[in-house]
């Protein structure tokens, strides 16, 4: 294509940004086809030395931040990986219905939560459905198993082909790991597989930690306290994970691995339920938590989360004092959601006002965004 010819295509497409961008901004998948295609047919060469420096100068002109325009470009690639669109053209508005915020959240997340999880949400999200906020939830609890790495940090050892292995090449499960592989190759769902076990090695995650982070995820549904509750509906519930507590007479702080605020009725105005949850993955850990006080004052159903394994949860039953209620949590995700069971219904217990009003200032500072999990201020 010659310089001229160039010139005249930019400038066309130039002056239809200028409109999207003046009029029309809620129309990104046509801005970024633009982009993309200027890049692709190196338009930009007309005005900048490099595709960088052009957005820089069509920010400029167009007053807008140069940020935006890299969030649309980067959520429209994102979109064409997810659905397989290898043509620029082929990118239509009316087709498209994820907003580049959520693609960008989408983006993010899927660094470190399991694949199965994000298969689910991704063809939500392609669909239209609202996921915003689950996406978000996903983040706060899957993100400290990053332990503070970025995606420039160091790189995956772990090489994956990308191609499935014919069924000849499948063999007897002489581990565990090589269970999980025939398992993935069964059920399709290898390239899940091998993208989780890159997330693995990328992060030094160890089974203790992926587990606790899964049984975390697990208790963000509110139907396994309706279980708890005895099968009354729960009308209100929310979550809060990491809660550093500290009551005025006591010097030490504690930490909840989960603290969930309910109604249990479409009053609101009762005082609401507190559970609190501790989640224990081993023998050693379940002892130490008969007279942990978090659980014995601070709540008014006392919590013990386990992976569901029969000897842990036998032994669970049998150590834990019948107040505590016990629930069991497979490490295996369906969908977005795990299978969680029952295995003992907590005992309501009434709570001292002033540990009651320890909870809830804990919180307040949490949900006003005064208390982080990862440095929470002592209260």
């Amino acid at each position: 294509m010659e310089h001229a010819e160039k010139k005249e295509l930019l400038e066309n497409i130039e002056f239809e940004l200028c409109e999207l961008i003046k009029h029309d901004r809620k129309n990104w998948v046509r801005t970024a086809r633009l982009l993309l295609i200027i890049e692709r047919d190196k338009l930009f060469e007309v005005r900048a030395t490099s595709y960088t420096g052009y957005i820089r100068k069509l920010a400029i002109t167009n007053r807008i931040h140069t940020s935006t325009l890299w969030r649309i470009k980067s959520a429209a690639q994102l979109y064409m990986e997810l659905t397989n669109i290898t043509e620029i053209e082929k990118l239509n508005e009316f087709d498209i219905v994820a907003t580049p915020e959520q693609l960008e959240v989408y983006k993010k997340v899927r660094t470190i939560v399991p694949e199965k999880i994000m298969e689910n949400i991704k063809q939500r999200m392609i669909a239209g459905k609202k996921v915003r906020f689950e996406l978000n939830k996903l983040w706060e609890t899957y993100r400290p198993l990053k332990k503070g790495k970025t995606e420039r940090g160091r790189k995956s050892s772990f090489n994956y082909a990308g191609e499935m292995p014919l069924l000849s090449q499948t063999y007897l499960p002489y581990t565990k790991g090589d269970q999980d592989i025939n398992l993935a190759i069964e059920s399709k769902t290898l390239k899940q597989y091998n993208l989780d076990l890159q997330k693995i090695d990328k992060y030094d995650l160890t089974s203790e930690e992926i587990t606790i982070t899964n049984i975390k995820n697990a208790l963000r549904s509110k139907y396994w306290l309706e279980q708890a509750y005895g099968k009354i509906p729960v009308y209100r519930y929310q979550l809060f994970q990491n809660v550093v507590l500290r009551h005025q007479s006591v010097k030490k702080s504690l930490k909840a691995d989960c603290l969930a605020v309910s109604f249990s009725q479409k009053s609101t105005l009762q005082i609401p339920e507190i559970s609190a949850i501790n989640i224990r993955i081993s023998n050693n850990s379940l002892k130490s938590t008969r007279q942990q006080s978090i659980l014995k004052n601070y709540c008014n159903f006392a919590i013990v989360a386990v992976p569901d394994k029969e000897k842990l949860y036998n032994e669970a039953l049998n150590i834990l004092p019948n107040y505590i209620g016990i629930v069991a949590v497979k490490d295996q995700v369906e969908t977005t959601r795990h299978q969680i069971k029952m295995l003992r219904l907590p005992q309501y217990r009434k709570i001292d006002e002033s540990y009651s009003n320890t909870v809830y200032r804990a919180l307040l500072l949490r949900a006003l965004h005064w208390n982080t999990p990862e440095k929470p201020d002592v209260v």
